[in-house]
């Protein structure tokens, strides 16, 4: 905008600059959550989980839009992340109601190791979860500061 020729022009500026930050403020936290998506989704160790569902199941991340005052975005796994972040531990799995004393309703059959069909309960063996989670929420926080800078000073060049 060039230099000020008096203290009017310098007020003006001040108002436009006061309403530029404001504006700035949100497009920050947008950014930033447009680079805490690329985060989660970098640090996911797969897009596609086989094994779950007729074609896999996919594995992502979305943000909100920026709400609120002061602003802020929510950045969230999409899929079944949880079943790869997370540890699982033992435990049998059954027909529908094969817990309740009455009995199961129908059989399950499972294919054993030795190609042999078995039908029943059976014990699954846990899964260790791989933890990226934590690791990609802290990448992401260390990343949004940064992104709202930005915004803050692309807005105030534009009125100064």
């Amino acid at each position: 905008m060039g230099t000020s020729s008096s203290a009017a022009q310098l007020a003006a500026k001040f108002g436009q600059a006061a309403v530029a930050l404001s504006d700035a403020e949100r497009e920050g936290v947008r950014d930033a959550g447009i680079v805490a998506k690329a985060i989660f989704i970098a640090e996911l160790p797969t897009r596609r989980m086989s094994g779950v569902g007729r074609s896999g199941a996919k594995l992502g991340a979305r943000f909100t839009q920026p709400k609120g005052s002061p602003p802020y975005t929510v950045v969230s796994f999409t899929g079944p992340v949880h079943l790869l972040n997370n540890r699982i531990g033992r435990h049998l799995i059954g027909p529908k109601g094969w817990r309740r004393a009455r009995g199961a309703k129908g059989r399950l059959k499972f294919t054993g190791g030795d190609g042999e069909i078995r039908s029943g309960v059976v014990l699954h063996p846990g899964v260790a979860g791989k933890k990226f989670a934590p690791n990609a929420a802290r990448k992401a926080a260390a990343a949004a500061p940064k992104q709202i800078e930005m915004a803050t000073g692309r807005a105030l060049r534009k009125v100064f």
